[in-house]
C-alpha cells in the first residue's frame, strides 16, 4: 500500500466532515512519506560513516566524517541562535527539519485559507461542525510548525537547504545546540540586569536574593494574577505602555520594559546604562535591521519570567504553570493576523525606532514612544482580539491539564467580530506623561474586578465646595483637574471620570488625559513636588500616609483603618491636603 500523498492531510482540511482521529491518522501517514523520502535522500547526501557529537569548534577541514567545516557550522551557529531571537523562542524543540520548502508552502497556503474561513464563520455555524475547537487546534499547530520551517528555510543559505530536507544529522545537531546555548545564557544574562530592565517599574529589592516574587503585590499586579481563579492574564498590564493597561486596544506590546529586554540581546546590556552598543552585537552579527513578530514574542516571554517566581526558564513555568511556549505562538500568530493594520505597524515601527534608531542620551536608552492615531474601524478589529470572550479562552490554567486544554493551539479571531464591537471613544496617548525619559510607571495598579455602582454625588457641589474663587477657604493651594476617559470592560462602554485635588507646593495647574482602568504612573507623584494627595487614577492610590482603591465604577475605598468607604462616602483627607470626591455619570 502506497503512502498518501505529503498534502492530504492540508487537502482533508477542506471538508468539514472529518474526524479529529482522521486527521490524525492522515498527519502521522504523511509524517511517515516524509521520513521514508528523507531516509532516501540522506543515503545520497550524507557521507560514509557516522557524524561525530562533537563540539562544533573541534570540526574541521580534516574531519573527512562530516560534510561541514568550520565555516559551515559558525554560520550555522549563527543562523540557530538568530531564530530564537526572531522566529520562535523554543524552535530546536519542534522536529522542523526534513520538510520539502515547495511543499511546505503550498501546505501553508492551504491551511492559511481554511483558518481564515473557519475565523470567518459565526458561532453557530462553528458549533455546527463536529468536533471544530479539535480540528481548528490540529490546523493551528501544523501552522506554526510550517511557518517555522518557513524561517528556516529562510534564515539559512540556499547550499544548505538540501541538508535541512535531508534532516542531516551534523547539520541538525550543530543549530539546535546554538539555539539552546543561546536561550539559557541570554535569560542568565537578563536575569542579572533585570534591575534596570524594570528601573522605575518595580524595586529594584524585587530582585534581590532571597526575595519571595510569589507575595509581592506589584510583581503579581503586573502580572495580572488573579489570586481567586489562581490565574495569570495572558495579555497583562505589563505588555502595555505605562497607563495604558487594558484588556482591548492597539497599544499592546508598546511597552518599554520589551524595547529594554530586546536592546539587552541584540545590542548588549551596555545599551541599558550608558546608551553605548557593545562593539560586537547580536544585531550586526546576525545582519538584522527590523523588528518580527518572534522578537516581540521573545521580548514578552522573558519580560513575564523575570517578574514571575519560576526559577527556571521552561516551555511551562516550574511554580505559575505559566505556559510560556503557547503564549509566544499566541503572541506570534495574533501579530501576524493583524500586520496588515497601522496599529501593527505602528507598534513594529515603535520597536525599530528605539531599537535600531535610538535617541540616546548619558542615561541610557531613551524609549521614544508614538502618536497613536484614530482609526475606528481598526480599533473594533483590535478589539475583537481580546475582548472578554476571548480572554476567558486565553487566560493561564493553574495545572499542566488545564494548560494543555485551554490555551495550548488558540489563534486570533478577529475578522468577523469586528463590526459588532462598540468602538472606543478615542486612541490618544492617555497616560500622563511629565517629560522624563522613561520614568512613566505603572507599578500602582491593583486589578479590581469588581463591577460597583457609581458615585452619586454631584459634581458641580463639590467643585463649588472646594474650588470657591479658584482658592479653598483659607488655604493657598493650586488646584488641578483631570479627566478620564475609559472603557468598561464587560460593556465595552465609555464613561468619564472628572476628579479635583489640591495640593500643596504646586506652582502651575494642568489638565492630562489619564485611563480610568490604569493607575496614575510615579511620574505623576515626582511632579507633585512633594504633596501628600496624590491621584492614582485607576485601580489603586495613596493619599498622605493612606491607601485606598478606585473602582471602575468611580468608587474610591479608603484602606487607612484597613477598611472599605463607598463612593458616596468618599470624601477624604490628607495631611495638609484638602478634600477628593469623584463621579463617574451613568451611562
Amino acid at each position: 500500500m502506497s503512502a498518501p500523498p505529503v498534502l492530504s492531510a492540508a487537502e482533508n482540511l477542506n471538508s468539514s466532515n472529518f474526524s479529529s482521529e482522521e486527521l490524525v491518522e492522515n498527519l502521522q501517514l504523511q509524517n511517515q512519506a516524509l521520513l521514508e523520502e528523507n531516509r532516501t535522500l540522506k543515503a545520497t547526501h550524507m557521507p560514509q560513516g557516522k557524524a561525530k557529537a562533537v563540539a562544533p569548534e573541534q570540526v574541521t577541514d580534516d574531519d573527512d566524517e562530516s560534510i561541514l567545516d568550520t565555516k559551515d557550522v559558525k554560520r550555522l551557529q549563527r543562523d540557530g541562535r538568530s531564530l530564537v531571537i526572531f522566529c520562535y523562542l523554543w524552535w530546536d524543540k519542534l522536529p522542523v527539519f526534513g520538510f520539502d520548502r515547495t511543499q511546505c508552502q503550498e501546505e501553508l497556503d492551504l491551511l492559511r485559507a481554511k483558518l481564515a474561513e473557519w475565523y470567518a464563520l459565526p458561532k453557530e455555524a462553528q458549533a455546527a461542525i463536529d468536533n471544530f475547537t479539535v480540528k481548528k487546534r490540529q490546523a493551528e499547530s501544523r501552522l506554526d510548525l510550517l511557518h517555522i520551517v518557513e524561517a528556516l528555510y529562510q534564515e539559512v543559505p540556499e547550499k544548505y537547504h538540501d541538508l535541512i530536507k535531508s534532516d542531516y544529522t551534523h547539520l541538525t545537531m550543530v543549530m539546535k545546540d546554538a539555539a539552546s546555548s543561546l536561550r539559557s545564557t541570554s535569560v542568565f544574562n537578563m536575569k542579572k540586569s533585570a534591575n534596570i530592565i524594570f528601573e522605575g517599574i518595580v524595586p529594584i529589592t524585587a530582585f534581590a536574593n532571597g526575595h519571595d516574587q510569589s507575595t509581592d503585590q506589584l510583581c503579581l499586579t503586573l502580572l495580572g494574577y488573579d489570586s481567586i481563579r489562581q490565574r495569570y492574564a495572558q495579555c497583562p498590564k505589563l505588555l502595555f505602555p505605562p497607563g495604558q493597561g487594558r484588556k482591548q486596544g492597539p497599544a499592546l506590546f508598546r511597552s518599554p520594559t520589551l524595547v529594554k529586554v530586546l536592546s539587552h540581546v541584540l545590542l548588549g546590556p551596555s545599551s541599558l546604562t550608558t546608551g553605548k552598543k557593545t562593539r560586537s552585537t547580536n544585531a550586526v552579527l546576525w545582519e538584522k535591521t527590523a523588528i518580527t513578530p518572534g522578537a516581540i514574542a521573545y521580548a514578552t516571554v522573558i519580560a513575564r519570567y523575570l517578574l514571575s517566581r519560576d526559577n527556571t526558564f521552561t516551555e511551562i513555568g516550574e511554580s505559575t504553570k505559566i505556559p510560556y511556549a503557547a503564549d509566544c505562538r499566541f503572541y506570534i500568530r495574533t501579530i501576524e493576523a493583524t500586520l496588515s493594520l497601522s496599529s501593527t505597524k505602528r507598534t513594529l515601527e515603535f520597536f525599530n525606532k528605539n531599537l535600531f534608531l535610538p535617541k540616546r542620551n548619558m542615561r541610557g536608552l531613551a524609549i521614544a514612544s508614538l502618536q497613536e492615531a484614530s482609526d475606528e474601524e481598526e480599533e473594533a478589529i483590535v478589539r475583537g482580539l481580546y475582548e472578554t470572550e476571548v480572554d476567558r479562552e486565553t487566560e493561564v490554567a493553574s495545572s499542566e491539564e488545564d494548560t494543555a486544554a485551554n490555551t495550548t493551539f488558540l489563534a486570533p479571531q478577529l475578522t468577523l467580530r469586528a463590526p459588532t464591537i462598540t468602538v472606543g471613544a478615542s486612541l490618544t496617548s492617555n497616560y500622563v506623561d511629565i517629560g522624563s525619559d522613561d520614568d512613566n510607571d505603572d507599578n500602582d495598579n491593583i486589578f479590581n474586578d469588581d463591577d460597583d455602582n457609581i458615585s452619586d454625588i454631584d459634581e458641580d457641589e463639590d467643585k463649588d465646595e472646594i474650588m470657591a474663587n479658584g482658592t479653598p477657604p483659607n488655604t493657598p493651594m493650586e488646584s488641578i483637574t483631570v479627566t478620564a476617559e475609559t472603557a468598561r470592560l464587560q460593556e465595552l462602554a465609555t464613561r468619564t471620570k472628572t476628579v479635583t485635588f489640591m495640593l500643596p507646593g504646586i506652582d502651575t495647574q494642568a489638565t492630562e488625559p489619564v485611563e480610568n482602568e490604569a493607575a496614575g504612573s510615579m511620574a505623576v507623584q515626582e511632579a507633585l513636588n512633594g504633596g501628600r494627595m496624590v491621584i492614582h487614577n485607576g485601580t489603586q492610590g495613596s493619599m498622605g500616609t493612606c491607601g485606598g482603591t478606585w473602582g471602575r465604577g468611580g468608587k474610591w475605598g479608603s484602606k487607612c483603618q484597613g477598611g472599605k468607604k463607598k463612593a458616596t462616602e468618599s470624601v477624604q483627607s490628607a495631611p495638609r491636603g484638602r478634600n477628593l470626591r469623584s463621579r463617574a455619570p451613568p451611562m
